[in-house]
């Protein structure tokens, strides 16, 4: 079975588009004078919750033959690590040489000053990294540093482990230990449920034969689900977006509804047009980039911001491309280039390169 999975990579695109459109009616409401797009916008945060279920899946689908090898995990935790870090650390070098020099253009909402060398190796802290999208990537992080030591044993252990897992981090929540520390938060965050999630949407669609796989209607029922969560988010919590266990009770289930259905579709002939991946492997870029290209622009809109719904229009269409743009470049003229190095790296020291190119962070 083919390991690139084109549904699961437009997926990421449309995942990261959302979290671009709640970026988007934040600048708007900051820069723009009057606003047109509906507090609603920051639904779009959603797209990280399906950024977790899309990790957990693809972790599992792509070393289904890698258990119970040190040398495999130690393969899977070097692919993870050259996947994720070189591309954020070149946006945070940008980042910085801009606070240093404009501090107040730069995350001025959080008190106090940020610690770059936890940034920069997205160690946990009580306040986001300097680069605040970044927050994301300590998750992801974590959930590679358990998932590559669950590599060392028999895949058959697998379902077990992730439920020992899943139950460790629920009762660590429940007494509280996730208040104790940065560290100890991350690690009995409620957001791994949606990572287990997506593993177990993983094992199933192994685990099934391919006539059984109802990709259309588990698509369909995951659809309804996120657009019901998305409903409910909207009416409980209006202006602000759900966190925790409510965040990932309303998304994860839905979310792996979706890629299960999506992957379970491609399996059955039903694949995405192939230009349709291309945004998914811009879709790294796109979210370390796209709010420091809104931000930019945002201040360049500003001064000329006028009443009115037109130019909110045509500045919030600009940003948009612009934001697009700014990640197509940076994903063609730095990250190909970079992974192209750390994949020969990587194929030196172990063997093999990596099996899927967009199996990621968000």
């Amino acid at each position: 079975m083919n390991r690139y999975l084109v549904n699961i990579q437009a997926l990421r695109g449309v995942a990261a588009s959302l979290v671009v459109l709640s970026h988007l009616g934040v600048v708007e409401a900051k820069y723009g004078g009057d606003t047109i797009l509906p507090g609603e916008t920051i639904l779009g945060f959603s797209g990280v919750d399906l950024f977790f279920v899309i990790s957990g899946f693809i972790m599992v689908h792509v070393t289904r033959g890698d258990f119970g090898a040190p040398r495999k995990a130690g393969a899977f935790l070097f692919s993870r690590f050259t996947r994720i870090y070189p591309l954020y650390w070149l946006v945070s070098l940008f980042l910085i040489v801009v606070w240093l020099r404009w501090p107040d253009m730069v995350f001025a909402s959080a008190t106090g000053s940020p610690d770059l060398i936890k940034s920069l190796a997205l160690w946990p802290e009580s306040r986001p990294p300097l680069l605040a999208v970044g927050w994301t990537l300590i998750h992801e992080l974590y959930f590679y540093l358990v998932f590559a030591a669950m590599l060392l044993a028999p895949r058959r252990w697998l379902p077990a482990l992730l439920a020992l897992w899943m139950g460790a981090v629920t009762l660590g929540a429940l007494a509280g230990l996730g208040g104790v520390s940065p560290e100890l938060a991350i690690v009995f965050h409620p957001l791994t449920l949606e990572f287990v999630l997506g593993a177990a949407a993983a094992l199933i669609f192994h685990a099934l034969p391919g006539e059984k796989r109802a990709g259309a209607a588990i698509l369909a029922l995951g659809v309804a689900a996120f657009c019901a969560a998305l409903i409910y988010a909207g009416a409980n919590w209006p202006g602000a977006f759900p966190d925790h266990w409510a965040r990932a009770l309303l998304f994860g289930p839905p979310g792996a509804l979706i890629v299960y259905g999506l992957a379970a579709m491609e399996h059955r002939g039903r694949a995405a047009p192939a230009w349709s991946g291309v945004f998914g492997d811009w879709s790294y870029a796109l979210y370390l980039t796209h709010v420091l290209t809104l931000s930019a622009l945002g201040r360049l809109w500003a001064p000329v911001a006028t009443g009115g719904a037109i130019d909110n229009i045509a500045a919030l269409i600009i940003l948009s491309a612009a934001a697009i743009a700014a990640s197509a470049a940076a994903h063609i003229l730095a990250e190909k280039p970079m992974l192209h190095v750390t994949r020969t790296l990587r194929r030196r020291i172990f063997g093999r390169k990596p099996a899927w190119r967009g199996a990621g962070a968000p």
